[in-house]
């Protein structure tokens, strides 16, 4: 018996006495060189690291491009790469307003002074105090050199200033900002207010006209009727929409307010009517 309380002793005397090296390990002050030089310990390839609140500003000919506050900094010197946590980044646009991104991390490159942020991202734009637009994506970047941003997943809201705002979805987008113009591509799909919901492959956006067009197949659907064509001009300002060409239209029966051949508010140089069944020139 006295044996193996021997035994356990030993054993949880050992265990401390790892624990206690782990410790010191953990605890050690950064490395000393030969030299008497004190030296932080870095990950792997990370050449300065810095804690706590930071800001980083990019400029040109002595004007702010854009500025980044974040949590904590890493710069990886053979990338030129500075990594950032929690990144705030803001950019001017020259008539007025600001471009905001936030994201979970991120980084840019010293020599392009290019950034991106990755991991639930926001960006939106303000214009003299009020909200053009706002996106959700998985990644934004910007690229000083087109003056663009290029995000992933996109996922937002536009507000144009006649007051419906209308969803916007898409697989990318891209906002140029000196123009104010956006693109969105892949399965795109925007829901106004009203409920009438817009089905495309691409659509550009004017924020400053308040207009949107695309060249590309279009099927609009509403109470009651789904709208299809080729190329389409959009004015959120009237909510006037003009389909350019190969239209076909399908009303439902028997719905009441449906009167005509076309639903208000569109316009098409020729159409297939299609009611109950029977199809209308």
């Amino acid at each position: 018996m006295r044996f193996k309380e021997a035994l356990i002793l030993a054993a949880i005397l050992a265990g401390v006495a790892a624990l206690a090296v782990l410790l010191y390990r953990l605890s050690k002050p950064p490395e000393v060189s030969a030299g008497g030089e004190r030296r932080p310990v870095l990950p792997e390839g990370v050449q300065v690291a810095l804690e706590g609140k930071s800001l980083v500003t990019s400029s040109e000919r002595g004007k702010i491009t854009w500025t980044m506050r974040s949590r904590g900094i890493s710069y990886y010197d053979a990338a030129g790469r500075v990594e950032v946590e929690r990144p705030l980044a803001e950019v001017p646009v020259e008539q007025g307003g600001t471009v905001d991104i936030v994201g979970d991390r991120g980084g840019y490159f010293e020599s392009s002074e290019d950034f991106e942020l990755v991991g639930d991202v926001n960006v939106s734009m303000s214009k003299t105090g009020r909200l053009e637009w706002t996106i959700s994506g998985d990644t934004a970047s910007y690229r000083k050199a087109r003056d663009s941003f290029f995000i992933g997943g996109v996922e937002g809201t536009i507000h144009p200033e006649s007051g419906d705002s209308v969803a916007i979805k898409g697989g990318q987008g891209r906002y140029d900002i000196k123009p104010r113009t956006m693109r969105l591509e892949r399965d795109v799909r925007c829901r106004w207010s009203g409920g009438v919901e817009l089905f495309t492959d691409w659509l550009d956006y004017d924020a400053g006209k308040e207009t949107a067009s695309t060249d590309a197949d279009v099927r609009i659907v509403g109470q009651g009727w789904t709208l299809e064509g080729r190329g389409m001009d959009a004015e959120l300002k009237t909510n006037y929409v003009v389909v350019r060409e190969s239209v076909h239209l399908v009303m439902e029966k028997g719905l009441s307010g449906l009167k005509g051949t076309k639903p208000p508010g569109l316009r098409a140089k020729s159409a297939t009517v299609e009611k109950g069944g029977k199809k209308e020139k």
